[in-house]
C-alpha cells in the first residue's frame, strides 16, 4: 500500500484515534490534520505543508478507505501549513474544498498572504505553493460534514472553529494548548467575538491544536480540557 503510493513501507504508523471516528494523521510536518468519519464518507480538517498528499492518502488507506471517499476538506484558516497540500488532494480525491470566504481570496491566489509581508510571499513561492479556487465558502453559523462553523477572526481574518453537537471542537489556531495539553487563552488577537462565542457546548472535547507533536497530542486526547 505505502510503496504504490510513492511511501516506504512501514512509513505509516498505527492509527492516532482521538475518539469515534476522528484521527489524527501521523507524520505531518509543522501542523496537524484530522480526518473525520461522516455519514457519507470523509472529511479532512487542513491539509498541513506541501507535499503531504501521498502521506495523507496512505493514512486513508491504512483505515480501509479510499481516496474517493473523501468528500471535503475543511481548512480552518490560510496559513500555509495548514493549506499547503490542498491542491494535489482534491486533484487526486475530487473532494470539495471548504474554508471562510474572508480567507478565500489568499487560497485562491487573489490576494497576498496577510501575515509576514514580503517574506511570506517569498515563502509560498519556494515551497511551492498551488493556489486553489474554494467550492465552499463558509460563514459564521454554517454548519458543513455535521460540524457548525464558528467565525473566530485573529490569526487570520477568516479562521475558523469547528464544533460538534456531542462536543468534539476542531480549534484550528485559535486556540492552542501547550505541551502538557492545558489550553492558552485565545489569541489575543481574536477581534469582535467576545468570549460568549467562546461557550461552546457543555462538556466539549478539543482535539489536540493545530501545531503540535504526536506526543503532546497524546497528552492532549488523554486530558482535552473542557472550554
Amino acid at each position: 500500500m505505502s510503496a504504490v503510493l510513492g511511501l516506504a513501507p512501514g512509513s505509516i504508523m498505527r492509527p492516532m484515534r482521538l475518539t469515534d471516528g476522528i484521527y489524527k494523521v501521523d507524520g505531518m510536518r509543522v501542523a496537524n490534520v484530522y480526518l473525520v468519519v461522516i455519514e457519507d464518507g470523509l472529511l479532512l480538517v487542513d491539509s498541513g505543508m506541501p507535499g503531504n498528499a501521498k502521506r495523507i492518502l496512505a493514512f486513508t488507506k491504512n483505515l480501509g478507505h479510499q481516496p474517493r471517499d473523501l468528500r471535503f476538506i475543511v481548512l480552518t484558516h490560510c496559513d500555509i501549513d495548514h493549506v499547503g497540500s490542498v491542491a494535489k488532494l482534491k486533484e487526486l480525491t475530487g473532494a470539495q474544498v471548504a474554508i471562510h470566504e474572508l480567507d478565500a481570496p489568499v487560497l485562491s491566489g487573489d490576494q497576498k498572504p496577510q501575515k509576514g509581508g514580503l517574506a511570506m510571499v517569498v515563502l509560498y513561492r519556494l515551497l511551492w505553493f498551488r493556489p486553489v479556487v474554494p467550492d465552499l465558502l463558509l460563514t459564521d453559523g454554517d454548519t458543513i460534514g455535521g460540524f457548525h462553523v464558528m467565525h473566530a477572526p485573529g490569526h487570520t481574518a477568516g479562521s475558523l472553529v469547528l464544533y460538534r453537537d456531542d462536543g468534539v471542537v476542531f480549534s484550528g489556531d485559535a486556540l492552542l494548548s501547550n505541551k502538557d495539553g492545558q489550553v492558552r487563552p485565545p489569541d489575543p488577537r481574536l477581534r469582535s467575538i467576545g468570549l460568549r462565542r467562546w461557550h461552546l457546548p457543555s462538556g466539549s472535547r478539543r482535539c489536540p491544536p493545530g501545531c503540535c507533536s504526536r506526543a503532546t497530542a497524546r497528552r492532549f486526547t488523554h486530558n482535552p480540557g473542557a472550554l
